[in-house]
């Protein structure tokens, strides 16, 4: 089985708003796509023959879900395996029906993992073909000094002509001088950029459209979009969902019933997600009063005014042979690193389970003395062998 179609990619053209993230892939010739397809057939080449179908099946989907879940198991079977693991997929486990998604062995070592994305994005398009319609209708006004930036405010339930959308705009980007607004945005004072807008109201929803300028080295070259940065509905707090999905994982797989630890991997597909904040509140619960650096301090123990995957609202440790749970974020094949921004394995304070040192040498989090150290680990993007392209190049056309 092949993931990718066999033929000459010639398409440069960015992905469109109603485009699955598989479809662009599968066609794009852009550097950051010729390598992703690389990494993928050489991961999936490594991958049991007998579940390559599934495996192949789900990845191709052109819905997200699919397509996210199925890549983010095929690179954590890589990691798993590059880190010298005997990797089995999809085991039995003895006395329950569950099966988790892999089981990992090392010498006398071995640990269970779960892979789940959470896709909580308030920073992601919202799901609504009018607005990929008008997303892509902006896109369409390649202007030489200026990006554009939209915040829909509710949804659109008419879709209107694309002359309502494309006027005003052009009407704006005509009326403002790009030296200015550039000059304005990097003036040094305590006053906050203000770039010139409008708003366009539509049945259902306001568009509030922003001008960007471009930088002056980029004035007259075409970058292929002029929607530089769209927004849902706000910045909304994704910690909450990572915790339960995190929660639903360790529930449906029993943790209580598995024979050895069990480690979940969750990718958050989420443009504002921190380490931090989010990560430390969907595993501990949220406390009264914030998390912050640089100490962290946990307080194991007392209330807190939200449940996490590992503390209930009075403080008790609840899904204690949940050993680790394997933060990322932003893991997508066409992301400018295959491995997303970042990942971090959070270690629970609660479980006497020990993990085999191959999972200790990754970048991580632990509780110590009531706080929360973070060391580093392991450079993954090395260890799996991933070719560095410089940013510049990675939305070039290459020899496909």
């Amino acid at each position: 089985m092949h993931l990718f179609g066999d033929f000459t990619r010639t398409d440069p053209s960015p992905s469109a708003y109603r485009e699955s993230e598989y479809d662009f892939l599968n066609r794009s010739c852009w550097n950051v796509s010729i390598r992703a397809r690389e990494l993928c057939t050489a991961w999936f080449d490594t991958y049991p023959t007998n579940e390559q179908p599934d495996l192949g099946a789900r990845f191709t989907d052109n819905d997200p879900g699919q397509h996210l879940g199925a890549y983010f198991e095929l690179v954590l079977y890589e990691l798993l395996r590059r880190l010298g693991f005997t990797v089995t997929v999809h085991p039995s486990v003895p006395g329950i029906n569950a099966r988790p998604d892999f089981l990992a062995e090392s010498g006398r070592h071995r640990f269970y993992l779960e892979a789940t994305v959470s896709q909580a994005s308030s920073g992601e398009i919202p799901n609504n073909a009018i607005l990929n319609q008008i997303y892509e209708w902006i896109d369409e006004l390649d202007n030489p000094y200026f990006f554009v930036s939209v915040r829909p405010s509710g949804l659109p339930t008419k879709q209107p002509p694309r002359k309502i959308i494309h006027a005003p705009i052009m009407k704006l980007m005509a009326a403002s001088d790009p030296e200015q607004v550039l000059r304005e945005i990097e003036d040094d004072s305590w006053q906050p950029a203000n770039p010139p807008f409008i708003t366009i109201e539509l049945e259902g929803c306001n568009l509030f459209v922003q001008l960007w300028p471009k930088s002056r080295h980029k004035w007259g070259i075409s970058d292929g979009r002029t929607l530089a940065a769209w927004h849902g509905g706000g910045m909304g707090d994704v910690a909450p969902t990572i915790g339960s999905v995190v929660d639903k994982k360790a529930r449906e797989k029993r943790v209580g019933q598995l024979d050895a630890p069990l480690i979940v991997a969750c990718s958050t597909i989420d443009g504002f997600f921190k380490f931090g904040e989010e990560g430390l509140v969907s595993l501990f619960g949220r406390r009264n009063r914030d998390y912050a650096a640089p100490d962290w301090n946990m307080h194991l123990g007392e209330p807190r005014t939200e449940s996490g995957a590992w503390v209930d609202r009075n403080g008790a440790p609840r899904n204690t042979n949940l050993a680790a749970v394997w933060l990322f974020h932003n893991i997508r094949p066409v992301a400018p690193t295959p491995l997303g921004s970042g990942n971090r394995l959070f270690l629970n304070p609660f479980t006497e389970d020990r993990l085999p040192k191959e999972m200790l040498k990754l970048a991580a989090a632990r509780v110590h003395d009531g706080q929360m150290v973070w060391t580093e680990g392991f450079d993954l993007l090395r260890l799996l062998e991933v070719p560095e392209i410089p940013s510049d190049d990675l939305r070039k056309a290459g020899t496909a």
